[in-house]
């Protein structure tokens, strides 16, 4: 039994001699990874310093905030001190953490705002409630460590859209 089909034959072929210019699409070069040359950096192009420190400032709350949630398991006593604490730090953790993982995809104000909130909420229960030496010292070198980390995001998002907005004080007309 034979099957037809009803769908036209495909024919290709390599002549473009029949698509007008404005039609082709023309892609820039590319290398063998397939990023294009212009935005690619390498020797010839240095990576701008916000980029670098975007990244570190990102590896800065990831790795704090890692390490605070980590210290909180091992080191908090087993008390009710311990406990409440171990409770703060989980949750504010987990906020910022998330947070990292937003800021990495889109920078937005709002999240590093929530980002910051979060480590401000830890330095000040660590500095200002009457907990032992180990709590107090995690809570405010984690919370250092996602305001610092989150600021940096912040560097890079104000220089993006500083580099993205126009001048516009230089054309406001005089007043007079």
């Amino acid at each position: 039994m034979t099957t037809t089909s009803s769908r036209p034959s495909l024919q290709l072929s390599d002549d473009m001699g029949e698509l007008p210019d404005s039609a082709v699409i023309r892609r820039p070069r590319s290398d063998a990874t397939g990023v294009p040359s212009a935005a690619r950096s390498g020797p010839d192009q240095p990576r701008p310093l916000t980029e670098t420190a975007r990244d570190i400032g990102w590896l800065i709350l990831v790795i704090g905030s890692t390490g605070t949630l980590l210290v909180s398991w091992i080191m908090f006593p087993l008390s009710v001190e311990g406990m409440w604490a171990g409770y703060w730090v989980s949750a504010t953790i987990t906020t910022a953490l998330l947070a990292a993982i937003w800021l990495r995809s889109s920078p937005t104000p709002a999240v590093i705002a929530a980002t910051v909130v979060s480590g401000l909420i830890l330095i000040l229960l660590g500095a200002l409630r009457d907990y032992t030496p180990v709590i107090s010292t995690t809570m405010v070198t984690g919370g250092a460590f996602i305001v610092v980390g989150a600021l940096m995001q912040a560097v890079h998002h104000w220089d993006d859209k500083q580099s993205h907005t126009p001048n516009t004080a230089s054309a406001a007309p005089p007043r007079g």
